[in-house]
């Protein structure tokens, strides 16, 4: 747990650099984390292995968190999902 705690800041402003909009990017984040929680080797990783496998789970969702954005935003310019009250 303590490994996760010292590599949090730096998945934080790896998705946050990815992603600009804060919401998503402490998704992101947090997404990651808990990938990396649940990956056995992490642990027993030095730390410049610990750091590669952060940044390329950090890059993944946040890329991931992007382009769902990009398709609800192309759903809501066509009018997917909103509703047309007729008069």
């Amino acid at each position: 747990m303590e490994t996760l705690r010292a590599v949090e800041v730096h998945c934080y402003s790896l998705c946050i650099h990815i992603l600009v909009e804060e919401a998503l990017a402490w998704n992101a984040c947090r997404l990651t984390l808990i990938d990396l929680f649940q990956d056995k080797r992490f642990g027993s990783l030095d730390e410049s292995e610990q750091n590669r496998l952060v940044r390329m789970k950090a890059i993944a969702r946040s890329m991931e968190l992007a382009a769902s954005r990009t398709e609800m935003n192309k759903g809501e310019k066509r009018g997917i999902g909103s509703v047309t009250l007729g008069r």
